[in-house]
């Protein structure tokens, strides 16, 4: 008998045999979207290594399909018709690729001046009638499985969880447009804001404005510049209690938003299949979260149909020039 192993022959495939509902499936986005994204994305100027030469709208597609639901490699051999090794280093170089690329327009998007913030509070203002307000601030804990070093900083006593955190900003079309981190998993919400420097942020833009607005998070956020949260004196004053009941009610869009990313890319969610130290867990949730706002720019979202904010255009957001 031949000691040498056999060399296993895959079925090889090229994505666009994944059409339909199976292939929106593995890509979250469909096919003349796809292409649109490759080019702004310019998956072609990636530098591979090891000499392999994927086509682009293979590379976009496995990157979707791994992250949209927590596939094993030796699973996507058959899909892609490519070895395991072959895919993780597509994969490896892709996401790198996507992260280092957009890790500034993903912590503040560019396009947050303080006119657009006065068009989310206008928004706003129709819907709960508070007309400072142009957006809403959170921070999500991810977990994942027990790291071989750090496990005191990345342990959340609250979750009981090895794990990272991020804050996000979500305004009412339905768009992450910031997203700071990652952060240990021990640090509460209002660490993330003194580290993250939002508050310089908004106090440049509205330094000079006769109307400054706000940002709205929960009761953790206390004694903050241009971010508050519900009033805790309420029992007593009905229009205090009020403004907590409006204001909590849509408050809940930015949470809805960290579900879109999770529902979509679940990936994320697989806490066990999360290996800090082996794997970018923190850039898989940062990349999801750009691809989760390129999906509501060109399909919307709940939140956006609710408070009936159009999102910006793919260009707009993505940056692209000559748009």
């Amino acid at each position: 008998m031949d000691s040498r192993a056999s060399k296993i022959s895959y079925q090889v495939r090229h994505v666009r045999h994944y059409s339909g509902n199976n292939g929106l499936y593995l890509r979250r986005f469909y096919p003349e979207d796809l292409r649109k994204l490759i080019n702004y994305f310019e998956i072609d100027t990636i530098v591979w290594r090891y000499r392999i030469h994927p086509p682009p709208e293979l590379a976009l597609t496995l990157l979707c399909a791994r992250l949209s639901y927590p596939y094993r490699f030796i699973d996507l051999q058959n899909l892609f018709g490519r070895s395991e090794t072959w895919l993780k280093l597509v994969f490896a170089d892709t996401l790198d690729h996507m992260y280092l690329r957009y890790k500034k327009l993903l912590h503040w998007h560019p396009t947050l001046t303080y006119e657009r913030m006065k068009h989310y509070a206008d928004v706003l203002d129709r819907e709960s009638d508070v007309d400072c307000v142009w957006g809403f601030i959170d921070g999500t804990f991810r977990p994942f499985c027990r790291p071989g070093v750090r496990q005191q900083e990345m342990y959340s006593g609250y979750k009981k969880l090895h794990g990272f955190k991020v804050q996000g900003v979500c305004t009412p079309d339905g768009l992450l447009v910031s997203c700071d981190g990652p952060y240990e998993g021990k640090v509460n919400d209002l660490t993330m804001v003194r580290k993250s420097g939002i508050e310089k942020r908004l106090r440049e833009i509205f330094t000079n404005e006769a109307e400054p607005l706000a940002l709205y998070g929960d009761q953790a956020y206390k004694s903050c510049t241009y971010i508050f949260g519900p009033y805790k004196d309420y029992e007593e004053d009905r229009l205090k209690a009020r403004f907590n009941v409006v204001l909590s009610s849509i408050r809940i869009s930015v949470e809805q938003i960290f579900g879109k990313n999770s529902n979509l890319f679940s990936m994320n969610q697989l806490r066990i299949g999360l290996r800090p130290g082996s794997m970018p867990v923190a850039a898989y949730w940062m990349v999801a979260a750009l691809l989760t706002n390129c999906h509501t720019c060109l399909y919307g979202s709940q939140i956006a149909t609710r408070f009936n904010c159009k999102p910006m255009s793919l260009e707009e957001y993505l940056q692209v020039e000559g748009m």
